[in-house]
């Protein structure tokens, strides 16, 4: 790489001095003096030269690299996958972060109001597939995989954007069964045959209401007689499973069967 880079810088120089010597020669016209003309060959003539010496010089190193056994044809997949393992980083984690899609902007053609969108939680879930590209000013392009899957597994789905200009919240609704076996929404198979990919949902997280304000409630899974639960405060009642899909969810746990 850097001998080409040198073979390179080289040859712009050389065309920079040839450039100049053409200029020369027209700006002075056709009734330039013979000495005139000579210079600007000769001075063309002596970058040309330096470049030639250069990039044998260059030449040179890269033999002697290549003697090394470490030429490019061969190291260019060995460094990147060299580079690929430096940036890669294993980390343990509390929970997962889901990012929500933007809210749309445009309204109900019938009744005015603000479409809300709906998207299912194994989309959101593609974050972790090993593929996706995330982009972040931050921390640049990263790609993100499970290598190892917990008793239980904690979803934080990020609704509330808060900067130094407002504070608002992401209403997507998002849609999920009670139960998923993650091997049906991703690539799991470095993980071991008998290794239990199966999760149910036992506890789910709402907010309702204004991001600067509103109230948060629980959707409890009671295992003894399998009914779901609402607490809100210091309120209990009993709730049917088919409304716990339709809240405003904020972190989900999940345990593995």
């Amino acid at each position: 790489a850097a001998a080409a880079a040198a073979a390179a810088a080289a040859a712009a120089v050389a065309s920079w001095w040839w450039y100049a010597a053409v200029m020369m020669l027209s700006m002075v016209g056709v009734n330039a003096s013979p000495d005139v003309a000579a210079a600007c060959t000769a001075a063309a003539a002596d970058a040309a030269a330096a470049a030639s010496v250069l990039r044998s010089g260059c030449d040179d190193m890269a033999n002697e690299v290549a003697g090394r056994g470490i030429g490019c044809d061969s190291s260019s997949s060995e460094a990147a996958a060299e580079a690929a393992a430096a940036a890669t980083t294993t980390t343990k984690f509390l929970m997962l972060g889901l990012d929500l899609p933007d809210t749309p902007l445009h309204l109900d053609a019938k009744s005015g109001a603000t479409i809300i969108p709906q998207v299912p939680l194994s989309t959101l879930l593609q974050k972790y597939n090993g593929s996706t590209v995330h982009e972040s000013l931050r921390s640049g392009s990263k790609t993100y995989r499970i290598t190892k899957l917990p008793r239980y597994l904690v979803l934080n789905i990020k609704r509330f954007l808060k900067n130094n200009f407002f504070f608002e919240k992401n209403r997507t609704l998002v849609t999920f069964p009670l139960e998923i076996d993650l091997r049906d929404i991703l690539p799991l198979s470095h993980l071991s045959a008998d290794e239990p990919t199966r999760y149910r949902l036992v506890a789910n997280v709402c907010h309702d209401g204004e991001p600067s304000g509103g109230t948060y409630k629980a959707h409890i899974l009671r295992p003894s007689d399998e009914k779901w639960y609402e607490v809100h405060d210091l309120r209990v009642s009993e709730v049917m499973h088919q409304m716990v899909g339709l809240s405003e969810s904020y972190v989900q746990l999940w345990e593995r069967l």
